[in-house]
């Protein structure tokens, strides 16, 4: 059962936590997600949490030791928002807040498009991500690559513009793809676009 703990935290002087989601903050409906909280002290409590739609800080679950985590499973659209999670030690006059986590579950916005542009000396890619207007505001712009757990890069927007453009190397070979989702709530994310594949090669990608 969630509650209220606005009234309980306290900032402390303690380095912050280390928080982050496993194995993407940005996610597919129906998946599981893990979200890890880890301090550097060996007895710590921890509390992780998420903010409702007012900003509340509301508890999900407690634990103790170093580190504590958190299983969501079967992930839906109201389970995407701004996670959090706090600990303190026996000797620590107050809780350590660590930086917000903003879990996407994708699936509920039209699909995103992604192409890319070689520059003329061959050295760098702009990827553009096109998003179709539907009305969404408050929304933010996410670069995935494969194998990274977080978004490469995050850009955020009031409205929808058609046209949302990165610059990569050429050497930053992989698989890339775009979503966008809301900022603020109800935190609704696009579906990925189709991924994105250039390798490094003499010709270009």
């Amino acid at each position: 059962m969630w509650r209220d703990i606005n009234s309980e935290f306290f900032p402390g002087t303690l380095p912050r936590p280390f928080f982050r989601a496993w194995p993407t903050s940005v996610v597919e409906r129906e998946s599981n997600v893990t979200l890890k909280c880890g301090s550097p002290f060996q007895r710590a409590a921890f509390r992780l949490g998420k903010l409702n739609s007012t900003g509340s800080r509301q508890q999900l679950m407690s634990s103790s030791g170093k580190d504590a985590e958190l299983l969501l499973t079967d992930l839906q659209p109201q389970d995407a928002g701004r996670y959090f999670c706090t600990y303190k030690t026996t000797a620590s006059q107050g809780w350590s807040e660590s930086e917000h986590l903003q879990l996407v579950v994708t699936g509920s916005l039209p699909k995103p498009s992604l192409s890319f542009t070689l520059d003329p000396k061959g050295h760098k890619v702009t990827l553009q991500c096109l998003i179709p207007y539907n009305g969404t505001e408050h929304i933010a712009t996410a670069l995935l690559k494969s194998g990274h757990s977080e978004p490469l890069q995050v850009k955020l927007r009031i409205t929808p513009a058609d046209l949302v453009l990165w610059t990569v190397t050429i050497q930053d070979t992989g698989n890339y793809s775009c979503v966008y989702y809301q900022w603020d709530f109800p935190y609704l994310g696009s579906f990925p676009s189709s991924r994105l594949e250039f390798r490094m090669k003499d010709e270009g990608p």
